[in-house]
Formats: C-alpha cells, structure tokens, sequence
C-alpha cells in the first residue's frame, strides 16, 4: 500500500486556468528527478475543480537482487524535498489564478493553500517532514543530498 498527498481546488475554475495549469504542471512532471510520484493534476469529473496525489516513495521494494530499503532520513528528506517543490507550484498557482487548494494525507486534511501562502497546518506538515529528514537551512547543500539520494536508489527502482 502507498501513501500519498492529495491536493484539491476548493471552487470550481474556468476551463481555461485549468488548461494553464495542467500544462505546467506536466512541464514540471517532466523538469526534475522524482523519488516521489510526481506533480499529476486532472479534471476526471470534468467539474472544473482540479485534483492530484502524488505517492510517496517507497520505504522498501525489492530488487532481482534482493531487497532494497531506504532510510527513514532519506526517505523523509526526499519525500519533503518532492512535496515542497510540488506545494510550492500549487501555492504560485493560487498566487497567479486566485485559487484556494486543500491538502490531505490519507483522507486527513494536512493543509491549506490560499493567496500564495500555505496554512499553518501545511507548514507544520513540511516541518515534520523536513524535521525527520535532517534538512539542511543551507538550500544548496539540499539541492547536493537530493541528487545524491536519487542516484544512490534510482537504479534499483527501474
């Protein structure tokens, strides 16, 4: 079973900000390397409200040579790493459209994102993340253990 965020516009938007927006929103799919599932939004229900999830990354998967297990700390660092930069996206999109999103875990409301900022509980949910995870105040040396937790997993994912 995978774990994932959830993010949901609260009000319906016009067809064509949700055009803008999922076509960014697939540029950035494609801007980096994921551990975690990346940025996916969709308007299934046709509704104008825009939803997504991206999963976590696997704690532990297994391997044609065995098992392969990352570390709470990595695990936490890039799962804070990936959720940041995809929190960051849906908070300059409400920024520039005038949306409102909600964040949940697991059916449990993580979040809030408005006016280009997030709620206190959107806070305290990347600081937990980034707490267990050891992140750094200095943002290069992220960027440098991101890359390094990608490599060191990536191969075994594939």
């Amino acid at each position: 079973m995978s774990v994932s965020l959830s993010y949901e516009t609260e009000e319906a938007i016009s067809e064509r900000t949700i055009e803008e927006i999922t076509k960014e929103a697939a540029r950035l799919h494609n801007a980096r390397a994921w551990m975690s599932e990346p940025i996916c939004l969709f308007d299934l229900e046709r509704n104008r409200y825009l939803k997504g999830f991206s999963k976590f990354p696997p704690l532990s998967w297994s391997t044609p040579d065995g098992m392969c297990e990352m570390t709470m700390e990595d695990w936490s660092f890039i799962s804070w790493w990936d959720f940041r930069f995809i929190i960051d996206a849906l908070a300059r999109w409400s920024r520039e459209y005038n949306l409102k999103w909600k964040l949940s875990c697991e059916g449990q409301e993580v979040g809030r994102i408005s006016e280009g900022g997030m709620n206190e509980a959107a806070i305290e949910f990347l600081r937990q993340l980034a707490e267990m995870g050891v992140v750094s105040t200095d943002e290069p040396a992220n960027e440098q253990r991101a890359a390094e937790i990608i490599r060191r997993y990536e191969s075994s994912l594939e």
